[in-house]
């Protein structure tokens, strides 16, 4: 099972001004505290000589040099001791330069570049979009048909295509920025917001078949140890809206942070919990954001 160690240097901020787009940058000791793994000095022995090893500090130095700090860190831990200093790591970035900033601050969210990468084979090395929203603490993943993530071959040329990757991303922005405004343009009904939590439900906690000892009766058991509601129940007074933004905002800050009461299926009673696993929080986040843009594809074409 997989835990991460995070640091969120904006945890629990509520803001509103293009101030806190220009975040305070982690340092090497701090980067060395919640991710060794980028300060790997080797790859695992496990790799293959066709392995091109780079250090992920090289990268974060090159992308310092471009004007993109990292602000967030994580890395997976492991339970083989062998894989300590080699496992899956993340990054986020954001541009510190004036102009960038500006360009990248989308209402009470910040456009981010994430980096995700490994030594032991666990992980490739890719670039994709994210947004950082600063009421809850959030990071969203970009899943948008118009908004690829970038594969990135270990290789001595890492570095250099790991720039020209993150300024491709860069370049997306825009339409990043276009899609949260779309949402928020986008009216759901009660139905609408119900089947996007039942959806999401799903997606944590997949309903799982049951044979109940016949072979020939097959039944679906739900798993979820919340209903639908639970996840479109606001936190904070901004989110009490049922545009798709906002909805979305809702349901991914229950699913990801947990923190609901229910049931398990035993009847126990229970307290979610909110994701650690690096590979987990990425799949419901890209999931999240891909209901989200199915939804808004329906309704326009309605």
């Amino acid at each position: 099972m997989e835990t991460t160690n995070t640091h969120d240097f904006t945890k629990g901020a509520q803001v509103h001004n293009l101030a806190y787009a220009q975040p305070r940058a982690l340092g090497d000791e701090e980067l060395r505290r919640f991710a060794p793994s980028i300060f790997a000095e080797a790859a695992h022995e496990r790799m293959s000589n066709r392995y091109g090893f780079i250090p992920t500090i090289n990268v974060i130095n090159a992308l310092r040099d471009e004007g993109f700090v990292p602000v967030r860190a994580q890395e997976n831990w492991v339970r083989d001791g062998a894989n300590a200093g080699f496992a899956k790591h993340t990054l986020r970035f954001r541009a510190i330069t004036e102009g960038l900033a500006k360009a990248f601050f989308v209402g009470d969210s910040v456009f981010e570049i994430a980096l995700t990468n490994s030594h032991n084979g666990s992980s490739g090395y890719s670039i994709e979009a994210a947004l950082f929203r600063f009421a809850c603490s959030n990071g969203l993943l970009i899943s948008d048909s118009t908004v690829g993530r970038i594969s990135v071959r270990h290789s001595k040329n890492l570095v250099r295509e790991a720039i020209e990757g993150t300024f491709r991303i860069v370049d997306e922005a825009p339409k990043v920025i276009d899609a949260v405004a779309r949402f928020r343009r986008i009216e759901l009904n009660d139905r609408e917001r119900l089947a996007f939590a039942r959806g999401a439900l799903e997606l944590r906690w997949p309903t799982a078949e049951v044979d109940a000892g016949n072979p020939e009766v097959i039944s679906g058991v739900r798993t979820a140890p919340i209903a639908e509601q639970d996840l479109l129940r606001a936190k904070r007074y901004d989110d009490q809206g049922k545009n798709l933004w906002a909805t979305l905002n809702v349901v991914q800050e229950h699913l990801t942070k947990g923190g609901d009461r229910g049931r398990a299926t035993t009847g126990r009673r229970l307290t979610t919990r909110g994701i650690k696993a690096i590979s987990e929080d990425q799949r419901v986040n890209r999931a999240l954001w891909a209901y989200a843009e199915a939804i808004a594809e329906r309704k326009e074409a309605a």
